[in-house]
C-alpha cells in the first residue's frame, strides 16, 4: 500500500500519527483531533512546506486512536520522548506540555500555570493536563490558550488567587480584588476553610462536573449581551467553550493504573490491541495483527494474543481490563501467568471502547495492503506479465514555456512509493517534438545501471509514446515490459495488441496505475514549476527587463534554450532589447563564459 492510500484509510477520530523512514525508524510524531483531515494536509503539501519535507522521506505512516485530544497530547508527549524523532522539534528538549498545577498543601492555594518533564506532582499538589494553544471558534486568527481560560474561570467563577507562590498579606487589595476576579484573601476578606471549599468545587470543575459552571456563564453571557456589553460577551462565551471541552476531556479520563485489551476478528485476520494506562495517562500502546488460511476460532487469537501480551509487554501487579464474555475465557490462562483479568468496569468502558477501535483500525488497515496485492496481480493478468510487478516505474513529461521540457521517473515499490530512486530530466537535444523528448527520457533511464531494471515502464501518453519506448529499448538492447496510459478515460496501450484495453474505474489494478500516473505528473510538475521560477528569476534579475519583457522574450526565442542560443545581436534585433541590456542578459544566461 502506498504512503498516499494510507492516509485514505485513516479515520476521522483523534489520535496520534506516525512516520515511518525507510530503515523503519519513526521519523515523526504528530497527533490530531481529526486523524484523516491533519494526514490528507500532509498528502497536499506543497515543496517548502515541513508536512511536504516529512511525506518525501516517509515510506509508510501508521495510527492510533484515542477518545479525546487530552490523550492524544499525552500519547504524542510519551512517544517523541520514546522515539526522539528526527522531524519533531517541540518536546524533543523533553520539556513536555503545559499543566494547571494547585497546591493544596498551602492554607489559600493558588492556581499556577506549570511546564514539567515528568507528570509526578510534589506531595499535596495536584496536576491537570496537558494542554496546548487553541483556535476560539468563530473567531478566525485569534488563538487563547485552554489555560487561561481556566484561570480565568478560577478567578472570576471560584475567587481563587493565581499569584504564585505563598500567600503574601496586604494592607490593601490588589486589582484583581477590584475587578471581581479574587476573593481577597491576602485581606483576610474570605476565612480558609470557605476558600478551601472554593477550591474543592473548582477540583470538582476540572475532573469534569461541569454543568453548575456551564449554568452561570451561560446567565452572565446573557446578561452582558443584553447589557449590548458584546465584547465581555464574547470573552465569556470562550470561557464556555473551555468549560465544554473540560467536560468532553474527562468523559474517557479515568484515574488510575490498568491495561485495556481488545480483539477484533475478520475471516482469516484477527487483532489484539492494549491501551496502557498509567495514573490516569495513557503511557504507551500494543498491537498485533494475526493470519490464517482459514476461519481463525475467537477463543484461539485471545489465547495467542494474551501469551503475546504477558511475554512482551505485561508489567507484574498491573490490572488487566477486557469485556465480560472474554474475561470469563481468559481467566485460566491470566491465573496461569499471575495476571488479574477483569471485566472492565463501567467508568473504564471509554478506553476500551479506544483500545477496540485500534484493534479495528488495525484490521482495516490491512485490508489496503490486500487490496495492492490484488492490484498488482491483476495488473500482471492484464497485461500478460511473467511476474507479478513489485517495481513499476512512471514517467511523464512536462513543457516549459512553450518549447522545453522536462522529464521525470517515480518509483512504485512493493505497493509504495520510493522516493530515493524518483528522478528528474532535463532535457539536452534541441529537438521540437513530444516524442522525441520521451525518447531521450527513456535512453537516460535505460542507461542508468545504478538502481537495476524495472518490472514495468508505465508512460503517460497514448500508442506512439509506446513506440517511442520500444525503440529506444531495441537501441539499447534492453527488454523490459511497458504500458502506456492515456486520457480521458485512462486506456492502456501494449506492444502484442493494435486495440486499447479498457478497464473499468472500479478495476483495483486500473487504480494502481492511475495512483502511479497522477505521481509521476506531480512529481514531474514540481520541477518543471521550479525550472520556471528559476528562469523568471533570472530575467527578472538583469536590469531593464521587466514582466512585459520578459513576456516577449519568452514569445521569441521560446525559452531558456532559444535564448542560451542567441547572440547579442540577436537579443538586440529580435528580442527589441537595447545593446547594454542585451549584453547583461546574455553574461546572465552564460556565467559559465564570464572572466
Amino acid at each position: 500500500m502506498t504512503l498516499r492510500e494510507s492516509i485514505e484509510q485513516a479515520p476521522h477520530s483523534p489520535g496520534v500519527y506516525l512516520f515511518y523512514g525507510n530503515s523503519g525508524q519513526v521519523v515523526y510524531v504528530g497527533k490530531a483531533s481529526d486523524l484523516h483531515n491533519r494526514l490528507a494536509d500532509y498528502a497536499r503539501s506543497q515543496p517548502g512546506q515541513k508536512e511536504h519535507l516529512i511525506v518525501r522521506n516517509a515510506s509508510k505512516v501508521s495510527w492510533i486512536i484515542v477518545a479525546n485530544e487530552r490523550q492524544s497530547l499525552e500519547l504524542e508527549e510519551t512517544l517523541i520522548k520514546k522515539y526522539a524523532p528526527p522531524y519533531n522539534v517541540l518536546l524533543k528538549d523533553g520539556k513536555g506540555y503545559s499543566y494547571l498545577r494547585i497546591d493544596l498543601s498551602q492554607e489559600y492555594p493558588a492556581v499556577e500555570i506549570v511546564r514539567i518533564k515528568q507528570r509526578k506532582p510534589k506531595p499535596g499538589q495536584l496536576l491537570f493536563g496537558p494542554f496546548v494553544p487553541l483556535r476560539v471558534p468563530d473567531m478566525p486568527g485569534k488563538v487563547r490558550g485552554d489555560l487561561k481560560n481556566l484561570i480565568q474561570i478560577a478567578e472570576e467563577v471560584f475567587g481563587i488567587r493565581s499569584c504564585k507562590g505563598p500567600l503574601k498579606r496586604r494592607t490593601r487589595p490588589c486589582v484583581y480584588y477590584e475587578i471581581g476576579r479574587c476573593s481577597g484573601p491576602c485581606i483576610g476578606k474570605i476565612s480558609p476553610e470557605e476558600y478551601r471549599d472554593r477550591v474543592q468545587l473548582f477540583i470538582k470543575f476540572l475532573k469534569g462536573d461541569t454543568k453548575e459552571v456551564e449554568n452561570r456563564l451561560t446567565k452572565m453571557m446573557k446578561e452582558e449581551a443584553e447589557n449590548l456589553n458584546f465584547e465581555r460577551a464574547a470573552e465569556l462565551r470562550d470561557l464556555l467553550y473551555t468549560v465544554k471541552r473540560v467536560g468532553m476531556q474527562r468523559e474517557a479520563n479515568v484515574d488510575g493504573s490498568a491495561d485495556l485489551i481488545a480483539f477484533a476478528l475478520k475471516e482469516d485476520q484477527a487483532s489484539g490491541f492494549v491501551v496502557s494506562v498509567r495514573d490516569g495517562m495513557i503511557t504507551n500502546v500494543f498491537g498485533l495483527k494475526y493470519s490464517s488460511g482459514a476461519t481463525i476460532e475467537p477463543s484461539e487469537i485471545m489465547e495467542s494474543f494474551f501469551r503475546d501480551y504477558v511475554r512482551l509487554y505485561h508489567e507484574q501487579g498491573v490490572l488487566a481490563y477486557v469485556n465480560g464474555a472474554v474475561a470469563e475465557t481468559l481467566k485460566p490462562l491470566g491465573l496461569l501467568h499471575g495476571v488479574r483479568l477483569e471485566a472492565v468496569p463501567d467508568h473504564w468502558k471509554a478506553l476500551l471502547r479506544v483500545a477496540e477501535e485500534n484493534a479495528e483500525s488495525i484490521l482495516e488497515r490491512d485490508e489496503g495492503t490486500e487490496r495492492v496485492k490484488r492490484g498488482l496481480l491483476r495488473i500482471k493478468e492484464v497485461l500478460r506479465l511473467e511476474h507479478i510487478p513489485t517495481r513499476i516505474e512512471g514517467f511523464d513529461m512536462a513543457q516549459l514555456f512553450g518549447s522545453e521540457r522536462v522529464g521525470g521517473k517515480v518509483a512504485y515499490v512493493n505497493g509504495q512509493f520510493y522516493t530515493p530512486w524518483y528522478r528528474h530530466y532535463r532535457i539536452k537535444g534541441s529537438y521540437k517534438d513530444d516524442f522525441s523528448f520521451m525518447y531521450e527520457v527513456v535512453i537516460r533511464r535505460l542507461q542508468d545501471e545504478k538502481t537495476g531494471l524495472p518490472d514495468l515502464m508505465l508512460i503517460d501518453g497514448g500508442r506512439q509514446h509506446l513506440a517511442v519506448v520500444e525503440k529506444a529499448m531495441e537501441q539499447l538492447g534492453v527488454t523490459v515490459p511497458a504500458v502506456a496510459i492515456a486520457k480521458p478515460d485512462d486506456r492502456l496501450f501494449v506492444t502484442w495488441k493494435e486495440d486499447p484495453i479498457y478497464l473499468p474505474p472500479e478495476d483495483v489494478g486500473k487504480q494502481i496505475l492511475q495512483s502511479i500516473r497522477n505521481e509521476a505528473h506531480r512529481w514531474v510538475n514540481s520541477y518543471h514549476r521550479k525550472l520556471r521560477e528559476d528562469f523568471g528569476d533570472i530575467l527578472l534579475g538583469v536590469p531593464g527587463i521587466g514582466k512585459a519583457r520578459r513576456r516577449k522574450l519568452i514569445d521569441t526565442f521560446g525559452g531558456m534554450v532559444g535564448l542560451q542560443a542567441a547572440s547579442i545581436e540577436e537579443l538586440t534585433v529580435k528580442g527589441g532589447l537595447p545593446f547594454k541590456v542585451a549584453q547583461q542578459l546574455y553574461r546572465a544566461l552564460h556565467p559559465e563564459d564570464v572572466g
